[in-house]
């Protein structure tokens, strides 16, 4: 039998990040900031970090689309209960929720698999964010560079 000796190569197209080198980029509502890691394009979803300013107070929304979170620092809650570092959030698609309440501050790892429509107070939809919209907002404030490889196919708006 042949001896399969197998070399060991970097993985191509394998991204490996240094999260402190990319700058905080205000979300749209400028509530919150975020770090976007990856964007999913086949569904409109992202990766990225998120964290709040003290006292946001996030509108209801709806995802488009699951979205998994990892709290790595600070507390947050939805109706459906509270979480804090080291927990963990399933949100399934087409879930609408709100914020319960005021945050002092969190800090997020989530992975986003669609879009989220934003609603106003009155109940109407008011912003829909994905892939191409954090990526526009994350471009303008040059936080992008690693992401560089994507930018033909990113529609801005």
């Amino acid at each position: 039998m042949a001896d399969l000796a197998l070399e060991v190569k970097g993985a191509p197209g394998a991204l490996m990040l240094k999260t402190d080198s990319i700058p905080w980029t205000d979300f749209p509502s400028g509530q919150t900031e975020f770090k976007l890691l990856h964007v999913h394009l086949q569904t409109g979803g992202s990766t990225y970090l998120v964290r709040n300013k003290p006292g946001a107070n996030l509108p209801i929304h709806q995802h488009l689309g699951a979205v998994e979170v990892y709290t790595i620092q600070g507390e947050w809650s939805y109706q459906e209960g509270a979480v804090g570092p080291g927990d963990y959030s399933y949100e399934p698609h087409c879930v609408v929720h709100k914020p319960a309440g005021e945050s002092d501050g969190f800090l997020l790892f989530v992975i986003q698999h669609g879009s989220t429509i934003f609603f106003s107070p009155d109940g109407t939809p008011d912003s829909i964010l994905d892939c191409h919209r954090l990526y526009t907002r994350a471009k303008a404030n040059n936080a992008v560079a690693h992401l560089k490889h994507l930018d033909h196919l990113m529609i801005e708006r």
